[in-house]
């Protein structure tokens, strides 16, 4: 009885930590194709000003993001912290090429 409980607590802790996962992954598509993209130094940010819709779109993104890592397994934190890493480098490599 025990072990059948463990077990079942272990496969709803790896159904969460998947849905977690594929919780950012939705974030971090709605991140990349965000309208919000600064492309020279010289241009000002107040020329590339979001809509409100954007901009509470980006608050509460931030909020959940930081909600979800903050009371995630250690294991999804690093998959989240791999991921945000890669996307800022390659962010910034494409970014380089132009």
């Amino acid at each position: 009885m025990i072990r059948d409980s463990l077990i079942n607590n272990l496969y709803i802790h790896l159904q969460v930590d998947d849905f977690v996962v594929q919780f950012l992954d939705r974030c971090f598509a709605l991140i990349e194709s965000s309208s919000f993209e600064q492309t020279r130094e010289e241009v000002s940010t107040s020329d590339h000003r979001s809509n409100r819709e954007e901009t509470m779109k980006d608050i509460g993104m931030a909020s959940t993001f930081n909600s979800i890592l903050v009371q995630s397994s250690s294991d999804v934190y690093n998959v989240a912290l791999k991921k945000v890493n890669k996307k800022s480098n390659n962010t910034f490599l494409n970014k380089q090429s132009k």
